[in-house]
């Protein structure tokens, strides 16, 4: 009895096996993410002078400003981006 039980259980799994030859079954509807705004150039430009302003830092700025981004993706999930702001003060007195 147990030789044959054995023997049914492979044959049954063995089945099973042969039955994905589709994802179909097997995917799962992900719950919607929030929307991210595509960068821009300008969009980016306009947040940092934004937040310059907020910060009480547009008058004490003064020269170039340069911004630098990166963003990536870990775990296929989470999304990163960061930001990086310096300047190059203008010296008054022409010196």
């Amino acid at each position: 009895m147990i030789p044959a039980d054995v023997k049914i259980r492979k044959e049954a799994k063995a089945n099973e096996n042969l039955k994905q030859q589709q994802l179909d079954g097997h995917l799962k509807e992900m719950p919607k993410k929030e929307r991210v705004i595509a960068y821009t150039h300008q969009l980016f430009r306009s947040v940092a002078i934004e937040w310059l302003i907020a910060t009480s830092q547009g008058d004490k700025v003064t020269g170039d400003i340069n911004l630098t981004c990166d963003a990536w993706q870990a775990s296929n999930t989470d999304g990163y981006f960061a930001t990086t702001t310096h300047w190059i003060e203008t010296a008054e007195g022409g010196g």
